[in-house]
């Protein structure tokens, strides 16, 4: 992923995470 916005690569992590988390 590019760095260039930590803010929004952030969130789409956590929420790529979640959704993970959940279908587990």
């Amino acid at each position: 992923m590019m760095r260039s916005n930590s803010s929004f690569t952030l969130a789409m992590e956590i929420y790529l995470i979640c959704s993970m988390q959940r279908s587990m």
